[in-house]
């Protein structure tokens, strides 16, 4: 019963992380000025490092009222656009499901950065959700989540 509710966590973690990079995929590509999403302290920690990678200008969580009066956590995130007015984000892969985890050690990971330089890499390491510069100036490996370009 225990491994069930595991996997079913994990399962929510991989579903929500996609949801939440495809609304900011999406609403680069809408040109919106900003987007609106369910929170978590996961979506909290990937917005973080969003924002210190200089992809994303600022986030904000606030509470909202559901159309059956109860209250939940929303997090309103205010894209970030080139000066041309094209988007910063233009494609996304995620590598890590529930399923599939991609382990990158500190090997690899610099092979890999120094391979597609114009790349962002975001990993989940024992130090929080950091982008693959960071990982490698703090000297950690961990499980690589996405890439966006």
């Amino acid at each position: 019963m225990l491994l069930k509710k595991k996997y079913k966590y994990n399962l929510n973690y991989s579903f929500n992380l996609a949801i939440f990079l495809t609304k900011i995929v999406e609403g680069q590509k809408k040109y919106l000025s900003k987007i609106d999403t369910f929170s978590t302290k996961k979506i909290i920690s990937n917005a973080v490092a969003l924002k210190k990678a200089g992809l994303i200008h600022s986030f904000a969580e606030k509470l909202v009222q559901t159309h059956l009066g109860s209250r939940q956590k929303e997090v309103s995130i205010v894209l970030k656009y080139f000066l041309e007015g094209r988007p910063l984000i233009y494609k996304l892969k995620i590598y890590s499901s529930s399923g599939r985890r991609l382990h990158m050690s500190l090997e690899a990971l610099i092979r890999l950065i120094k391979r597609n330089p114009g790349s962002f890499y975001f990993l989940s390491t024992n130090k929080g959700v950091l982008e693959g510069t960071q990982a490698l100036k703090m000297k950690c490996g961990g499980i690589l989540l996405y890439k966006i370009n």
